[in-house]
């Protein structure tokens, strides 16, 4: 395993370099640099890598910023001393965060999350395992509006389990797993969750649409996307529209759906029993 540290505190980086050789003495830390001009070109040399380890604040920006310029194949794993930087990280192509000073038992953690990653990634398809992880657009993966976020072989995408939200003044992370609806609200979206709760949304249903899993997920309308396993019940609407009833808390809340709508959401109904 290759790995790179971006970090501009020399302290912080021998402490971590020094963690990574204890806990895995077989991984090669092939460098470090601890700016951003500095490891645009560093990175861009290093297309082998597999892991990067970057620090969130340098002391030349954000290195954020680096992965918005550098195409890489690297796994990345951001480390910060502040906490709401660490909740932008999830806006990025990463795995996992660490908070300083580093602690053992963390940065276990998201080296055990690298080898499952890579591991079901060899073992779905061991000739490609140096081709790229994800198609990395090489800017902000759609920079709070989620989307997919990596592919681990096979076309087997990974979609969002996390998602940052506005709540009022103050920004929030909630389990996507959670969600109930989310609808477009006054020009903005709202999304609704299964205990009730409610956050706006900050992109647009059709970003918020393509980063959840197909799977349990449905754009059932312009308006609306509806987590399938939340349905109550359907009823016949005007015309030859059909009412879409939720199950509680939400069970005074229904959507109007066409024919064709109606058509799809059936199959996919009948997909998850």
């Amino acid at each position: 395993m290759k790995i790179w540290i971006i970090e501009d505190e020399a302290s912080a980086a021998r402490s971590l370099e020094r963690l990574l050789t204890r806990l895995r003495p077989d991984w090669d830390v092939l460098g470090r640099t601890g700016s951003i001009v500095e490891s645009l070109p560093a990175l861009e040399a290093h297309p082998e890598l597999d892991l990067i380890f970057a620090d969130i604040r340098l002391e030349d920006g954000l290195s954020f910023a680096i992965f918005e310029r550098v195409r890489t194949e690297a796994l990345v794993v951001f480390t910060t001393a502040y906490d709401e930087y660490a909740l932008k990280a999830f806006d990025y192509n990463c795995i996992d965060y660490l908070l300083k000073p580093y602690r053992e038992e963390a940065l276990t953690r998201a080296l055990e999350k690298c080898e499952r990653i890579l591991g079901r990634r060899a073992a779905s398809d061991p000739a490609s395992a140096q081709e790229p992880l994800s198609e990395w657009p090489g800017s902000q993966v759609t920079a709070a509006l989620g989307g997919v976020y990596a592919d681990l072989g096979a076309g087997r995408p990974v979609y969002r389990s996390r998602i940052l939200l506005h709540k009022g003044q103050d920004e929030v992370v909630r389990e996507t797993k959670d969600l109930c609806y989310a609808e477009l609200d006054e020009g903005g979206v709202r999304v609704y969750f299964c205990n009730g709760e409610w956050a706006d949304y900050p992109g647009s249903l059709g970003a918020l649409s393509e980063s959840l899993d197909p799977d349990r997920f449905q754009r059932i309308s312009r308006q609306v996307i509806l987590r399938l396993d939340q349905v109550d019940h359907l009823t016949p609407g005007p015309g030859r529209d059909t009412l879409v009833h939720l199950k509680a808390p939400y069970g005074t809340v229904s959507f109007t759906i066409t024919a064709d709508s109606k058509k799809r959401l059936l199959g996919r109904l009948q997909l998850i029993v």
